[in-house]
């Protein structure tokens, strides 16, 4: 089959189609297909190609390289290639319209396999005799950095008969490139070049070319953000280190720039030096090591910025672990080693005399940094500087002072740690580590509380190191201190401590102090010391196996402890731990389900409520409310299949219960009830694919429990409940089944002939039941909206401001229950799904009388508090006049919402000018807020809103201007100090309204 193109349609389709190039791979198949070949396509490009016209010359070559760059790369065969390359070289010495097409083409024949030695040579001194590449467009320039990487690199034996042309004709094509997109390239490209290429005495002109870029000077466009300056520099970096023959001009270029002023070309500077510690030998960089020292501790000690100061230390640490790479000198380290060492130290200890000098913690930090480098500069810090640390810290008197000096030296022993310089290690520190050691227990022992603190936080970081006398001392004093220490700082340092000492020497911790010293035997509730053994126990409870002991232990009490004190002891310490081992400690939840502890407690709990006369913790919510934490805390942390184990068992116990426990039952007595919030903290957490048992019926149980219960936390509970066990509901079909009953039960217990106590939490119901079918996107929500909109109109007061709080309830940010922490579902806009639907109470409100609106302005406020700005953008004129007609009110908690959703749009610019209509109404109306009696909040709030206010168009604020300065005269004397302070602020804004 022959090509659809003759060179007649050929020509007529270019010259009629300037977009012609797109059709380019047809003529590539073509080619492929062997039904058209490359020399063919020439011959019927002859008549552009061969045009007096440059501009037509430009179109056929451009066509040309389009088909060749849609060629597969190992198409044409070694007599087609040389053919091609001789005639894109010659079209290089063509008319400067026709050398980018030209340019196009060479790049896409070094794309191909099967060129010859000779032709990247070819290609190569063609360019260099006829493109002078710095007075090219940037496009091609780009396109002859591009070439060079295809052509140097994988052709690098061929192109070495060049000789140093090839060197220096890189750097002449490189040099004076200021495009950022260009550089960006190059700067990718240079560091593998150069590595291939053998610089020789070029090696100086090659850094040079590259070095003038340093340091980047690019602010990049608010529309560009592909190119940062940071980009840019780090990438520069890697160019100036790329081989051991930069390393004096880099060094020398560091030094330079290190000196100016600009921090930019400080932090530039100190990131390339750390480059090149990594990429030059240490034989080299040791040469520059009096200059880098100098120039490093002026920064580090004394510079100005605290940015700069960080990364100065990190070249100091840097510097020392590169010089440790050096070979020994007669097995010891060396001498560039020693000196940087000996450096470090001199200029540092004279600084360690008074912790309120101004050089303290840069010398310090500095000497930090040295010891972090490797385990030599660690055993000579602390040989040569801690001793004199103790002196110091003996001789002076000041607690605060000794605290700071024992603080740096846990840091510097943490640092001794982790380098592995201890005594068992290297026991050339054994004198001086035991004397440190001992002025931590000597420090413990002192009557201040902030040097007992620090000394116990040091006794922390060596205990890995402590011999087996040191540990039975630390075993008295962690045991002393849990009993006696009253500062809940220094106890909690104590905790740390004991549990630091139960990783590392478990056995004799479960031993020496959970059995005997902190045992919890023959303890009551009202014995101080039980709490804080109590907590103690708690906190290694994380480390195996003590856990299991623990565990073990906790069940049995809570389950035979008739003592209230003791039983929500342990609650507050459970949760304390849960709280701390959540994602961090499986350990702990493992060791909870093997005592089986969640079914051992509700069971007791059921228990508890069906002997209430013993069990009187049974009513109290603070314990109900730590128990729940810890069951949802266990339930949250299983898997499905162990959820799904634990919810037949958990709702067979709770619904519908036996006959001496019915939780959900509304006559059930208070203790009953209560226990709802159990049943929560059990199923809310379960996983979506964990079903759970009766739920239509439990559903249905818990709405009417909502709908009469008098007691407020279980129906809080009931509610949450509900929404979580809908949101999660599995099967659309029978959740709309589920739903319907639910919604003819709230709407017969908000009838009129409803009491009116039924009626107002089935209204607040309504909310909740809502909230959990629009954060799964449930199909008929607006019924729902609709329903809760038309209760805004009901008789009674109660009901009415009921519905308004509903809103509050579906919009609120976050809700207990109904969160990703418990696997609800949760689409991205069902907040502006809500109040898409939710705004037909706007209308509604404008039929009534302006006394009658107070439940309309309530919902409002409730519903544009938490809606997305942008939602509320297309709306704001239907919902504006509403809104600042709540600022007339004088309910406290109304004025504060509507405050807040003003305030929140004039602080983002881009709404801020959605309200400048209705500046003529806001400005008298804020005016008067700024002086409300009853709330600080809303005279604040007002201010605020007139400060942000004064940034509107000056012509719409000129009437305004004398009104407000006068009015706001009066806020200055204000009783409160913090309204007084917004008042300065708002007036000073408007006085500044005008003034050029």
């Amino acid at each position: 089959m022959e090509s659809a193109w003759s060179r007649e349609s050929l020509l007529l389709a270019i010259k009629r189609d300037p977009s012609f190039h797109l059709k380019c791979p047809s003529l590539a198949s073509d080619i492929v297909a062997r039904r058209f070949t490359l020399v063919g396509l020439v011959e019927n490009l002859k008549d552009l190609l061969t045009d007096p016209e440059p501009s037509q010359r430009a179109v056929g070559l451009g066509v040309l390289s389009s088909v060749l760059q849609e060629l597969p790369v190992d198409f044409l065969r070694e007599d087609e290639l040389q053919f091609v390359v001789t005639f894109f070289c010659d079209r290089l010495k063509d008319h400067h319209d026709v050398v980018p097409a030209a340019l196009r083409g060479i790049r896409s024949i070094l794309r191909m396999t099967g060129l010859t030695a000779e032709q990247p040579v070819q290609i190569l001194r063609s360019i260099m005799l006829n493109i002078t590449c710095q007075s090219s467009p940037q496009e091609d320039r780009l396109i002859i950095y591009q070439i060079l990487d295809l052509l140097i690199l994988p052709h690098l034996e061929s192109l070495k008969v060049l000789g140093p042309d090839l060197v220096y004709h890189v750097i002449t094509t490189i040099d004076g490139e200021r495009d950022p997109r260009n550089l960006q390239y190059l700067f990718t490209m240079l560091p593998a070049m150069v590595k291939g290429l053998t610089l020789g005495h070029l090696a100086e002109d090659f850094f040079e070319a590259m070095a003038c870029y340093f340091p980047v000077d690019y602010r990049a466009p608010n529309d560009e953000e592909e190119i940062t300056r940071i980009g840019l520099a780090h990438a520069l970096a890697d160019c100036l280190t790329a081989v051991p023959e930069f390393t004096d001009y880099c060094i020398n270029l560091i030094l330079e720039k290190i000196d100016t002023p600009l921090r930019v070309a400080k932090n530039d500077s100190l990131h390339l030096l750390s480059k090149a510690y990594q990429a030059f030998p240490a034989a080299n960089i040791a040469v520059h090591l009096s200059s880098l020292w100098m120039t490093l501790s002026r920064e580090a000690l004394s510079g100005p910025d605290f940015e700069v100061r960080e990364g100065a230390r990190q070249c100091v640490t840097q510097l020392l672990r590169c010089l440790a790479n050096l070979p020994l000198l007669n097995g010891h380290q060396s001498q560039p080693m020693r000196q940087l060492l000996g450096d470090v130290v001199s200029a540092s200890i004279s600084s360690l005399s008074g912790v309120h000098t101004s050089l303290f913690v840069p010398a310090t930090e500095l000497l930090l940094a040295a010891a972090k480098s490797c385990a030599v500069a660690s055993e000579h810090i602390l040989v040569k500087v801690m001793p004199q640390v103790v002196d110091i810290c003996s001789e002076i008197k000041s607690q605060t002072d000794q605290s700071i000096y024992l603080r740096v030296v846990s840091k510097f022993l943490d640092v001794c740690i982790s380098q592995n310089v201890t005594p068992e290690n290297t026991p050339s520190v054994s004198v001086q580590w035991n004397l440190l050691v001992q002025l931590f227990f000597v420090s413990s022992n002192h009557e201040g509380n902030l040097l007992r603190k620090e000394a116990i936080h040091g006794l922390t970081t060596v205990v890995p190191t402590l011999s087996s006398n040191e540990r039975q001392t630390l075993y008295n004093l962690i045991c002393s201190r849990i009993d006696e220490e009253y500062s809940p700082d220094i106890r909690e340092e104590v905790l740390q401590c004991l549990f630091a000492c139960a990783v590392h020497y478990t056995a004799e911790v479960e031993q020496t102090i959970v059995k005997d010293k902190l045992s919890l035997q023959d303890f009551n509730g009202t014995d101080p010391q039980f709490a804080r053994r109590l907590e103690a126990h708690c906190c290694v409870a994380a480390v195996d196996p003590i856990g299991g002991v623990i565990f073990s232990f906790l069940v049995k009490l809570i389950t035979t402890s008739a003592d209230p004190v003791v039983i929500h002891t342990t609650f507050v310490s459970l949760r304390k731990l849960l709280k701390t081992s959540a994602d961090k400690s499986p350990y702990v939840y493992k060791c909870l389900r093997q005592c089986d502890f969640l079914n051992q407690i509700l069971l007791w709990w059921v228990n508890c409520v069906s002997s209430v006369q013993e069990c009187e913790w049974v009513k109290d919510e603070e314990v109900i409310d730590q128990v729940c934490f810890v069951v949802s805390a266990i339930v949250r942390n299983m898997t499905p299949e162990l959820q799904g184990e634990a919810v037949h068992r958990t709702v067979s116990l709770f619904f519908p219960g036996s006959n001496q426990f019915r939780p959900c039952e509304v006559s059930s007595p208070v203790h009953h009830n209560l226990a709802v919030a159990l049943l929560e903290a059990a199923l809310a957490p379960l996983h979506p694919d964990v079903q759970v048992p009766d739920v239509h019926k439990l559903c249905n149980a818990l709405v009417k429990l909502a709908i009469s219960c008098r007691y407020p936390s279980a129906v809080i509970s009931a509610n949450r409940l509900c929404a979580n066990l809908i949101n999660k509901h599995p099967n659309a079909i029978l959740l709309d089944t589920m739903v319907l009953s639910i919604y003819e039960t709230l709407k017969a217990a908000h009838a009129e002939t409803s009491p009116e106590h039924d009626a107002v939490q089935a209204v607040a119901t309504y909310g909740w039941i809502i909230r959990g079918l629009a954060m799964r996107g449930y199909s008929s929500l607006e019924i729902w909206i609709n329903g809760l909109t038309e209760l805004l109109e009901d008789n009674r007061q109660g009901v009415a401001m009921s519905a308004a709080g509903a809103f509050e309830s579906m919009m609120k940010e976050s809700a207990q229950s109904l969160d990703s922490e418990n696997y609800c579902t949760s689409r991205l806009f069902y907040k502006q799904r809500i109040f898409e639907s939710g705004l037909k109470l706007v209308s509604k409100a404008r039929l009534k009388p302006s006394g009658d609106r107070t439940p309309y302005l309530y919902a409002l406020a409730y519903l544009l508090k938490d809606v997305p700005a942008n939602a509320l953008v297309s709306k704001f004129g239907e919902v504006a006049p509403l809104l600042i007609e709540t600022l007339s009110q004088t309910s406290t908690a109304l004025l504060e919402l509507a405050l807040s959703t003003i305030g929140g749009l004039l602080h983002k610019s881009a709404y801020s000018n959605m309200l400048t209509d209705y500046v003529q109404t806001l400005v008298p109306r804020l005016l008067q807020l700024a002086n409300f009696e009853h709330s600080m909040q809303v005279r604040r709030t007002a201010l605020d809103c007139l400060s942000e206010i004064s940034k509107f168009p000056t012509h719409l604020l000129l009437p305004f201007k004398d009104e407000v300065i006068c009015k706001l005269s009066a806020c200055l004397d204000d009783k409160k100090r913090l309204v007084r302070k917004d008042a300065v602020k708002a007036r000073s804004c408007w006085l500044a309204v005008g003034v050029a």
